[in-house]
């Protein structure tokens, strides 16, 4: 047990004051009192019922005495932590690696800085018997070693640490240091940075940053379509000094031909107000990527080059096939083909062909084959393939059809799948059906008095569907065209969530294809799909896709967060939105036992009080 505020001790002086006050109290108060008062109280004395003033006095004063002391010793703050065994004082040491502790000035970068700061503060712990624990802070704060007095050890780990590209993760940081702390409440926490924080919490902030230390940085790029030519808006910050900044832009495949555009403008840049720079007049409509750099008008360089240029892709969007072939065909599938363009009309180029002659129908070279009514003698392999209403069955779709079935007819849910999402079978009617009967691989998504009439076989990426949509009500809901919809997005999945991502941002890949791959320029990594991943340095990226008729590449551009180019942030304030804590204790069972106790003690005070009868 430690006493926090040992100056309330100073409340004992009460004790003092309590014996004055018993010293200069009068022994005998003159009163008038009636003679039959006396002889009732002598008639009392007599038979023994009269109390002992002197022990009451006794207890009285005992009792006053611990009510002083309980109240003292609240004042004093007792603090108590049994689940710290450890009680050598230690220091837990934080070090910024997040990507602003890469600006590099005359002396080194700052996070080379903080590491020198703190060598010297370890070498100084370590001779005075303190244990120090390293804990490195990016992105993925991890710690490093922990109650170390090898000074050594200490160093070598200092030396070995690297800058990251991520944001700085504070409040992973903290919540490692708490977990030290359990197990040793006198531990103090340092934190070097490049930062100044205000209110941080039970935490003393190193700041390593240099006066007269400055960025300039590209924090964004975007290309929107205007009147059916791209306008490309560059966002550029100056931080820590005012600077005339020149802008470059490089629109490459212009227009779908190799032809490189480029525009440039000179800007006006006051520190830490970022500008939003347009360039509308380069008449592009379409584009492979867009290169961004930015230079100093006076030559002069900043410390932190990795913002200094900006990739972004996705001016050229992938082409996707549907072919169509009816020998009855009818405008439900010409409309739902419709609605299915438009709803990705801003990933892909989706290309509709429709064909009402099976001749005239191609077998290769579509990513969505659909068939209705005449069925080719084998299904093409290299796409995904609906058959609907099928007059027969393929020979490599290893379905067999019953005899059709007449009569009024509603449908069931069968087997829960993505395809069916949002779409109730129930809504579904028909007069006709062709019962399917299922082999290996096939689920059933439909059910029609126990048979099925909409089966899925993912693995050879084929649906059958056996309703004649001229006898059933399916072609006039809205279910209709979210079916083809579904379909063709469970088929094939878009790749990327994005084309423009921050390091250590969750990544969504999948592929439509048979492998996926992920290419920094140098090495390929052969990712799971689908799966979230992410990029821990900013740069140029490529997803290779490797597809049943040929191949499809995705670029994205991976970049630091805008934050981190900001390395003029000034004071921090955090309003403690971060803080240290220390472990539980049974502090607050002390003060409950202390109250308890005072209670208790007032209570007996008053009690004895009030048998003084005289």
């Amino acid at each position: 047990m430690r006493l926090l505020t040992p100056l309330g001790l100073i409340a004992l002086i009460g004790l003092l004051i309590l014996l004055l006050i018993y010293l200069i109290k009068p022994t005998y108060q003159n009163k008038m009192l009636s003679t039959t008062y006396i002889w009732r109280e002598s008639l009392k004395y007599k038979k023994g019922e009269r109390p002992t003033s002197k022990l009451r006095n006794i207890l009285l004063i005992i009792v006053q005495v611990l009510i002083i002391s309980v109240i003292s010793f609240i004042l004093a703050t007792p603090f108590v932590n049994p689940k710290s065994d450890d009680k050598t004082e230690q220091n837990i040491v934080i070090i910024d690696s997040s990507a602003n502790m890469l600006l590099d000035s005359d002396n080194g970068t700052r996070l080379s800085r903080a590491v020198d700061a703190a060598k010297e503060f370890i070498k100084k712990e370590v001779k005075a018997g303190r244990p120090i624990s390293l804990i490195n802070c990016d992105g993925d704060s991890d710690v490093l070693i922990t109650k170390s007095l090898d000074s050594n050890e200490l160093i070598s780990k200092l030396d070995s640490l690297e800058a990251s590209y991520s944001r700085v993760d504070l409040d992973g940081a903290l919540g490692l240091a708490n977990e030290i702390i359990q197990t040793n409440s006198l531990a103090k926490v340092y934190f070097y940075t490049g930062t100044d924080y205000k209110n941080i919490g039970d935490v003393e902030v190193v700041n390593v940053s240099n006066e007269g230390e400055w960025n300039a940085g590209i924090l964004d790029v975007k290309a929107e379509l205007k009147d059916n030519f791209y306008e490309i808006t560059v966002e550029v910050g100056v931080y820590g000094a005012d600077k005339y900044v020149n802008v470059s832009v490089s629109v490459n495949d212009a227009n779908t031909s190799l032809n490189v555009e480029r525009g440039d403008k000179r800007i006006n840049a006051s520190s830490n107000k970022p500008v939003k720079v347009k360039f509308s007049d380069l008449d592009v409509y379409s584009y492979s990527s867009i290169d961004v750099r930015i230079s100093m008008d006076d030559g002069s360089e900043d410390g932190f080059k990795y913002d200094d240029t900006f990739t972004l892709f996705g001016g050229a969007k992938e082409n996707i096939k549907i072919q169509y072939a009816s020998s009855r065909k009818n405008n439900f599938f010409s409309g739902a083909l419709m609605v299915l363009r438009n709803s990705f009309s801003d990933y892909w180029n989706i290309d509709i062909k429709e064909v009402d002659k099976l001749k005239d129908a191609a077998t290769s070279g579509f990513d969505l084959y659909i068939y209705e009514h005449t069925m080719p003698t084998k299904v093409p392999t290299d796409g995904v393939v609906l058959l609907v209403n099928p007059d027969d069955m393929p020979r490599n779709v290893n379905l067999t059809l019953l005899d059709k079935r007449d009569g009024d007819f509603v449908m069931a849910n069968g087997f829960n799948h993505p395809i069916m999402n949002g779409i109730k079978a129930s809504d579904i009617t028909a007069t006709t059906y062709k019962p399917i009967q299922l082999t290996d691989g096939y689920n059933s998504l439909i059910n029609c008095n126990g048979d099925s009439v909409f089966a899925v076989n993912d693995s050879l990426r084929t649906a059958v569907l056996t309703l004649d949509l001229n006898r059933s009500n399916l072609p006039l809901l809205f279910q209709f065209p979210l079916m083809v919809t579904n379909i063709f997005e469970y088929f094939n999945p878009k790749t990327i969530n994005g084309r423009v991502f921050n390091v250590d941002d969750a990544i969504n890949v999948n592929t439509r294809g048979l492998e996926l791959k992920l290419s920094d320029g140098n090495t390929e990594t052969t990712l799971e799909v689908p799966s979230t991943i992410s990029i821990a340095k900013p740069g140029r990226y490529k997803l290779l896709q490797k597809l049943s008729n040929g191949s499809s590449n995705v670029d994205f551009y991976v970049r630091i967060a805008k934050e981190e180019s900001n390395v003029n942030r000034g004071t921090v304030n955090l309003d403690g939105q971060f803080e240290i804590k220390r472990p539980d204790n049974v502090m607050d069972d002390i003060y409950l036992y202390l109250a308890i106790s005072l209670v208790a003690l007032l209570f007996i005070e008053r009690f004895l009080y009030s048998k003084e009868n005289i």
